[in-house]
């Protein structure tokens, strides 16, 4: 049974630049986030509790449990969250590449094609086709990516 589509998720500019916050410094906790964009932490932290729910952004264990006070959770961005799939045409080959929306590979591969003309290769057939055959990418959890 395929997996049920998933709705077009649409982020307001707050969102983005958090998660491109995310992106350029790594896990960072929520108070440190809301410094970083001059923003209070209650805001913030409703923000990013909608991305958590979203599954754009995923809570890391607590850190520094020593000190006082409520430990600080870092908050990163969360692979599941979207992919995104390239292709490269070169010279008699193919390179296919998914990558997560985290940024890391999930899947590579590449094709051979005969035809001397790259404008006949369709990249979009090729992945869909390299996907079907059994090479479709997984986790280390061994849910598969499309699941």
């Amino acid at each position: 049974m395929p997996a049920p589509h998933r709705p077009e998720i649409i982020l307001t500019e707050v969102q983005k630049r958090i998660i491109l916050q995310l992106r350029i410094a790594g896990p960072t906790p929520r108070v440190h986030l809301a410094s970083m964009l001059r923003m209070n932490t209650a805001s913030m932290t409703r923000m990013t509790q909608q991305l958590v729910a979203m599954g754009m952004l995923e809570e890391l264990g607590a850190s520094d449990a020593s000190a006082r006070g409520r430990p600080t959770v870092p908050l990163a961005i969360a692979g599941r969250g979207g992919w995104s799939a390239g292709a490269t045409v070169h010279p008699g080959w193919l390179e296919l590449v998914v990558i997560d929306f985290a940024g890391q590979p999930v899947f590579h591969d590449s094709i051979p094609f005969d035809d001397p003309d790259p404008r006949y290769i369709e990249p979009q057939h090729a992945l869909s086709e390299a996907l079907k055959s059994g090479r479709c990418p997984t986790y280390s959890d061994g849910q598969s990516l499309w699941d």
